[in-house]
């Protein structure tokens, strides 16, 4: 698990407080279940490589408590990935501490250029936008950010279904991606606000041998990665029944930041040894 026991039931309060008197039993449950069933499964795809060191410095995936940290920089990735026994060390699993992600970037070095540590200083770091590099696996986020409580009571119910997971409207996406070699997964979850942010994973490994991908810039790999997003926003918006609204389209680029899957409300993973399957799922009926 993720979150303690007293983190678990602390959370249980809120929904009960905040959830259920505002959206309605069916996304209450929907909320006590992702509590008691914490997935793990998108937390098992980032962990391992939240940062890998190499010759060049290193890649990593930007990790933070906030929006504002410099430059997207590999710090808390790296303080999280260093340590051996992180259980011990933090007191409790760092995961549940995190708030935002972002696509791997590589590891940005300042290079000195004097003795005077302020002449050094006055040199940003390369915007993350330049540092945008082909990961193990990709993430295409998509969010409908409205403010309106009623839209995000059918968000919630894109998770439902009342017989087989695959029936909802997630199950129809997820569907739709299993046409795809490289799919891994979808996990959903909630952003803390009026909104749901959906997480397609890719697998890279395919595009990288196919296509020779090793060799690309950020430049070219950003652009890459925005034009897959806009390719499969148009498929997504019929599937989930979404008309006269964007997704927010700032998170069709790598560097973006958007929410760690931590209330994980499904979590949906491609299974070769069964060819496509949902596992993992915490769907209400």
């Amino acid at each position: 698990m993720i979150y303690s026991n007293t983190d678990t039931e602390n959370f249980n309060t809120l929904w009960h407080e905040h959830i259920g008197p505002k959206l309605g039993k069916a996304p209450l449950r929907q909320f006590l279940k992702a509590t008691q069933k914490q997935e793990k499964w998108f937390a098992d795809i980032v962990r391992p490589r939240l940062f890998l060191p190499d010759q060049f410095g290193g890649i990593y995936y930007p990790v933070d408590v906030t929006t504002f940290s410099v430059g997207r920089n590999h710090h808390v990735a790296e303080t999280i990935a260093s340590e051996a026994d992180p259980l011990t060390n933090f007191g409790r699993d760092p995961w549940s501490a995190l708030t935002y992600f972002a696509n791997p970037l590589r590891v940005w070095h300042r290079s000195p250029v004097g003795e005077d540590p302020s002449i050094n200083e006055a040199f940003a770091a390369d915007a993350p936008k330049h540092r945008v590099v082909l990961g193990d696996y990709h993430i295409l986020t998509y969010e409908f950010d409205q403010n309106d409580v009623e839209f995000l009571k059918e968000q919630l119910s894109w998770l439902r279904s009342s017989g087989n997971k695959l029936n909802s409207r997630i199950g129809g996406l997820f569907k739709h991606c299993s046409g795809y070699a490289d799919f891994a997964g979808i996990t959903v979850n909630y952003s803390g606000s009026k909104s749901l942010h959906i997480h397609v994973v890719f697998s890279t490994a395919l595009a990288r041998q196919k296509l020779g991908l090793d060799g690309c810039g950020a430049t070219d790999l950003r652009d890459g990665f925005a034009a897959h997003w806009e390719r499969l926003h148009e498929t997504l918006l019929p599937i989930l029944g979404v008309e006269g609204i964007r997704a927010n389209s700032a998170l069709r680029f790598a560097e973006a930041f958007r929410r760690v899957a931590f209330f994980c409300l499904t979590g949906q993973a491609a299974d070769d040894a069964r060819m496509r399957r949902a596992i993992e799922a915490v769907l209400i009926r």
